[in-house]
């Protein structure tokens, strides 16, 4: 009787002791996992903004945008700021400035789809005339990123308006806007799907996995990942928006694809070790 219990008690705690370091293996594995999609997810929001920076550029160098900019008409506003032009641009909204940050045209895709509406005033104080950011497009920086419009993600791509070679002075400013709808998001990167978030920091609940994530992400250099629950396993990274402001907060969820796999081997490995100590005891 000594004999077996010492072998249960034996084979019980190897099997608690495994357990736990298989745990932990597979739980190191998926949270790196998740981490890894959202650095993925960082480089399509990026691959994002180049693409909708390219589109505005072709807007803001060329002779027609120049000319416009330096003495606003109607004609340049009928044939090309239309919903039409908006839409084949890939966009859903434009801005355009002087040189002294005055809002030449501002418009933006309205929710029907189907009609302008005045832009977004975000957009606008974004590039308040004298700001950092306005400053520096009109300088020469071909500025990119992203800038939430209520709760919204939105791309956002600016370039100073010169003629089409190249040549200035500078005219002013155009932006280019594109909202990052969850249909846009999942059609950035297939791979990640539905499963991207992108969330203002401030906006983040306290007492939440991100919120606890945040702790981690203060230099914002490196992905953190953790659990969500025993079967969703998330990473978390920040990055600053088109100001310069660490505002941004991208999440991306995945399903834990090795819990099965985890159940199983300590199933075999519980098998086996029950094999084992009855071997062990019939020989003794």
């Amino acid at each position: 009787t000594t004999l077996v219990l010492t072998l249960a008690t034996l084979v019980t705690v190897f099997l608690a002791v495994t357990g736990i370091a298989i745990d932990r293996t597979y739980v190191a594995s998926d949270t790196s996992n998740a981490a890894t999609l959202t650095l993925q997810a960082r480089s399509s929001v990026d691959s994002a903004v180049t693409t909708l920076g390219n589109s505005c550029s072709d807007w803001a160098y060329w002779d027609d945008t120049y000319v416009f900019a330096r003495h606003p008409g109607a004609a340049y506003i009928a044939s090309n700021l239309n919903i039409t032009s908006i839409r084949n641009a890939g966009i859903d909204a434009m801005l355009f400035l002087d040189t002294r940050g005055s809002v030449l045209f501002g418009r933006q895709v309205d929710a029907s789809g189907t009609a302008l509406a005045l832009i977004a005033p975000e957009i606008v104080r974004a590039f308040a005339p004298a700001s950092p950011l306005f400053t520096s497009v009109l300088s020469g920086t071909e500025a990119g990123g992203l800038l939430f419009v209520g709760s919204q993600p939105v791309a956002i791509a600016a370039r100073r308006i010169l003629t089409s070679a190249f040549t200035g002075p500078p005219a002013g400013v155009l932006v280019f806007a594109r909202t990052l709808s969850p249909s846009v998001i999942s059609a950035m990167n297939p791979l990640l799907g539905t499963t991207l978030r992108i969330e203002p920091v401030a906006a983040v609940a306290p007492s939440s996995p991100a919120a606890s994530a945040l702790v981690h992400l203060t230099s914002g250099s490196k992905p953190v990942g953790t659990l969500t629950n025993n079967a969703t396993a998330a990473g978390f990274l920040t990055m600053d928006d088109i100001t310069g402001a660490r505002s941004v907060l991208l999440t991306i969820t995945s399903p834990r694809t090795r819990l099965a796999e985890a159940a199983r081997f300590k199933g075999l490995l519980a098998l086996s070790s029950v094999l084992m100590g009855l071997a062990v005891l019939g020989v003794m």
